[in-house]
């Protein structure tokens, strides 16, 4: 685990430094158009790049390696013994109010499952993920942190679309394991009451097919489940990437910043950067550069 966390802040820290070198290759390339050693210069920038590309593949290496290995350990062996000794000690009458045996089945494949999916993938994505957070921000900090002020003020909205997606999508979760549970328990309890005896053939022939309605029905509202968590995942995820009001937020802020300052330098410089990061959507930024520099 511990490996794994090293190696998941490592692969989270990369994308930070890759914009650092790519902001340094842009550097290169400006500033020495008339250097003979241009080709120098930009090939020590790439090293750098290399060195940084063998670091991330160590990096991702043992995050993916060491935290599916010990997600194996703990759900697939450890969980899973933990829970049938505790089914054991449990009392006839707990099966009968509580659980079945084919709920037991289906929860000791079901969650051990997701378990091991959330330990081997999730809980590296999650440390990966706010090394990047932390690491991106220091370094934006340190090079420039007007902007960064500015794109800060997109922060609450995005976390209240992402707490929304993860309350939906846990809730939704849990009623497709409740689902799947009843879904095993009518296919044990059918394939606990077949008899051999050709005298109760049709009878047999019509329960199983009673029993397996009753398992389409489960089966189907799992299926139903799955394509709500698809829909509202998808427009939480168009809320946080596409959504119109953050970035209305963010020009204002921006426009405040930009008359806030008073070189005009400084200026032209915001509205660099600002047209080449909304340089779709901006096209008085445009006109404004092309009066300046007439």
């Amino acid at each position: 685990m511990i490996c794994g966390s090293v190696g998941a802040m490592g692969n989270g820290v990369d994308l930070p430094l890759m914009t650092l070198l790519f902001g340094d290759l842009i550097d290169s390339f400006g500033q020495n158009q008339n250097n003979k050693d241009i080709v120098d210069v930009i090939s020590k920038v790439c090293v750098k790049f290399v060195y940084l590309g063998l670091g991330t593949l160590g990096a991702a290496f043992l995050q993916v390696a060491c935290w599916m290995i010990t997600g194996e350990r703990q759900a697939a062996a450890r969980i899973r013994n933990m829970y049938l000794k505790s089914i054991l000690r449990q009392d006839i009458g707990f099966f009968d109010v509580e659980t079945n045996t084919g709920e037991v089945v289906g929860r000791m494949s079901g969650d051990t499952v997701l378990i091991q999916d959330a330990m081997g993938e999730k809980v590296g994505k999650f440390i990966q993920l706010i090394a990047t957070f932390i690491g991106g921000f220091a370094l934006a900090f340190a090079k420039g942190w007007l902007l960064t002020l500015v794109m800060l003020t997109s922060i609450p909205l995005l976390a209240m679309a992402g707490a929304a997606m993860a309350i939906i999508v846990t809730r939704a979760s849990s009623q497709g394991q409740a689902a799947y549970a009843k879904a095993a328990t009518v296919v044990e309890q059918t394939i606990g009451s077949i008899r051999t005896t050709s005298t109760e053939l049709c009878f047999l022939l019509g329960c199983i097919i009673y029993e397996r309605e009753r398992s389409d029905k489960q089966v189907q509202k799992v299926h139903n489940i799955g394509v709500q968590i698809k829909h509202t995942t998808r427009i939480l995820d168009w809320f946080r990437t596409e959504n119109n009001v953050i970035r209305v937020i963010q020009q204002l802020c921006f426009g405040y910043l930009v008359w806030w300052e008073d070189d005009s330098r400084k200026r032209l410089y915001w509205w660099r950067c600002h047209q080449r990061t909304h340089h779709r959507r901006c096209v008085p930024c445009k006109l404004l550069l092309h009066t300046y520099f007439r």
